[in-house]
């Protein structure tokens, strides 16, 4: 570049070209290499510096120009929950919000702003950044102006300052030096550190890293973590409250940019999630399994002590059954978080790669972090699908038949013996809330998703959580329900639908449970969807009745079903009673165990040692030793076919 006007640039043109470009980088987001050096005195170096610099600015007004150019769509809400209509603009997209330096139009002196994430793995997701005792964290959204999670926004040029008006204080990291443990957020004095706001919609301080919130998993504390524009947790959004019609909402400072912002981060993932339905879809199993049949039905044991009640009854019935013999070969296999391996009986042994698999049923447990903890995307419901296709879980193959189960449920003493040569599932469970014409929001919505998919939803509705059949179905299953989870997430529920507003600070009455599409219960919906398509007409029409999933508060035979599950009941047997201990000094004396709220109850106060009369009904039925309940429905037939 010999030309006279760059000649005439010198060491301290070079200088203020590197700063010209360098504040470029900053406002655009688009980082330069080049930075300002050292200039030498040798007109020749100098020329090829300026050079190369004028280069990089032409780069970046190219990129600049194209990327104009590709948001020229307005995206606007539709009618239909989950879809976002795309009309095109006549001008290009406004980002004066996300890359303007002049942040007047966006942050006004003295106004009150309201900082919210949408936290994938804390439902329902919309939390506000609040100040907790000096400590930052994430929390319901409210429609009053509480100090606390009340902030005050400073420029600094292209650079923010981030203040609670409870304490006057800044948003910073609890330590300026970068670490690679949690770096929490704190509200302190402010420091030289800057926030600034990026096209991504995330906050980057000065130091590096971007403001996280962790979720339920971590106390819902938030701290700085590496950035990464594909995590939700790092989409930071900024609002106020505003009155309407003489109502109070929250509300983004600019819609037409939040509307974007979602979809384009909602199209992205829907990408990504198809791809992998499709995966799941066309997955194999080639492993060659034993000759000798086998049973195992398969929990996730989460971080806690929440499923010791459940497995403790379990294991009895399990003993009390029979399962545990050579005859039945049926083993109990818990997925388990680190941290609850502790807490897990003595009846179980830990796995390994030379444990016998076949000899009799057996407890054995595997130490797994849930996919919840391992990808944010995922609620923690999923650990108990995800566990059957883990790394972790490749011997599952090796059975040749699975009970996919919450725990939360009982065996029955029609499980003895019971070897399915059919997939079974409840295929009236009613959480669709069709009306009189079979519809409902969520039907069609369900059915819209499989048609976005490529495949036919075959009507097949209200189907349960529980599933019981050949082993390498039931694991193929469980692999397209995690995927389909992921899609139906960004789908039906995705950012900037129906039930993720602009002004949604709460689940929208319609997106409650029973009022329509209900975020709480996506696990069932990627379960029915999985069931249309691995399940066939003949298996549909022969569940003449809920042989798994059944209720507990009944007084039908225990025998007339395989498996009951505890819903949300008050009457007995009740979960919630009996986790209250409301349950301790009842009388079962008398009892019939072969009924079914009888049996739930009877085993419940048996494994936990609590209630009166428990000893005498066990004497009347003489259940005193492995296998003494496993002839309670011999004799007769109930119908249930394998």
């Amino acid at each position: 570049m010999q030309h006279k006007n760059v000649k005439r640039f010198g060491a301290l043109g070079i200088f203020i070209s590197c700063l010209v470009l360098y504040n470029v980088s900053l406002v655009t987001e688009y980082p330069t290499r080049l930075m300002p050096r050292k200039v030498s005195g040798n007109l020749e170096d100098n020329l090829d510096q300026l050079s190369a610099i004028l280069q990089e600015a032409q780069n970046i007004i190219d990129t600049l120009k194209n990327d104009r150019l590709n948001r020229g769509d307005n995206i606007t809400a539709s009618t239909n929950p989950s879809v976002l209509e795309t009309t095109k603009l006549t001008s290009p997209w406004p980002i004066e919000d996300i890359r303007s330096p002049d942040w007047s139009s966006l942050f006004k002196n003295n106004q009150d702003i309201k900082i919210w994430i949408d936290v994938p793995n804390d439902f329902p997701w919309r939390k506000c950044l609040l100040d907790y005792n000096g400590k930052a964290a994430t929390s319901e959204c409210t429609l009053k102006k509480h100090k606390a999670s009340s902030w005050r926004i400073v420029t600094d040029k292209d650079y923010l300052q981030v203040v609670n008006l409870e304490r006057k204080k800044c948003l910073e990291p609890e330590s300026q030096i970068p670490k690679q443990s949690p770096n929490h957020l704190v509200i302190k004095d402010c420091s030289k550190g800057r926030w600034k706001y990026t096209g991504d919609s995330q906050l980057s301080w000065t130091g590096g890293g971007c403001l996280t919130a962790l979720g339920p998993n971590s106390g819902n504390a938030v701290s700085l973590n590496p950035c990464d524009p594909n995590l939700e947790e790092q989409k930071i959004e900024f609002g106020k409250l505003e009155e309407q019609n003489g109502t109070t909402r929250l509300a983004p400072l600019n819609l037409n940019n939040w509307i974007y912002r979602q979809q384009v981060f909602r199209d992205k993932n829907l990408v990504t999630s198809k791809a992998i339905v499709l995966e799941a879809l066309n997955y194999e199993i080639k492993t060659v399994r034993p000759e000798t049949k086998r049973r195992a039905v398969v929990f996730y044991l989460d971080k806690g002590t929440g499923f010791l009640n459940y497995l403790n009854w379990w294991i009895l019935a399990w003993k009390l059954l029979g399962l545990n013999s050579l005859t039945e070969r049926f083993d109990l296999v818990l997925f388990t978080h680190p941290d609850s391996i502790s807490h897990i009986p003595k009846e179980c042994s830990p796995y390994s790669s030379n444990f016998d698999l076949t000899g009799a049923g057996v407890c054995f447990y595997v130490s797994l972090y849930g996919i919840s903890y391992r990808d944010s995307t995922f609620d923690k419901y999923l650990n108990s699908h995800e566990c059957l296709v883990s790394l972790n879980s490749s011997f599952l193959e090796q059975y040749s038949h699975i009970l996919r189960s919450d725990m939360d449920t009982f065996p029955t003493p029609q499980m003895v013996g019971f070897w399915p040569e059919r997939l079974l599932a409840n295929k009236y469970m009613g959480y669709t809330f069709r009306n009189s014409s079979g519809i409902s929001k969520i039907t069609e919505g369900l059915k819209e998703t499989a048609k976005s998919l490529g495949f036919e939803h075959k009507g097949w509705f209200d189907i349960g959580s529980s599933w019981f059949g050949d082993a390498h179905r039931v694991i193929k299953l469980s692999k397209l329900t995690v995927a389909l989870s992921r899609y139906l997430k960004y789908f039906m529920f995705g950012p900037g639908t129906h039930c993720r507003c602009a002004t949604c600070h709460k689940l929208p009455d319609d997106c409650q449970w029973a009022g329509g599409p209900y975020a709480g219960t996506l696990l069932l919906y990627a379960q029915e969807l999985a069931m249309n398509v691995h399940w066939t007409q003949e298996e549909y029409d022969s569940m003449v009745k809920g042989y798994l999933d059944h209720g507990t508060t009944t007084v039908e035979s225990v025998c007339e079903m395989l498996h009951l599950h505890i819903f949300h009941n008050a009457e007995p047997f009740s979960k919630f009673r009996f986790g209250d201990g409301l349950y301790k000094t009842l009388n079962i004396t008398g009892t019939d165990v072969s009924l079914v709220r009888h049996y739930a109850m009877y085993l419940a106060l048996r494994s936990s040692n609590q209630g009166v009369g428990v000893e005498s009904v066990t004497a009347q039925f003489n259940l005193t030793h492995d296998g003494s309940m496993a002839n309670m429905c011999k004799g007769k037939d109930y119908g249930i076919k394998p």
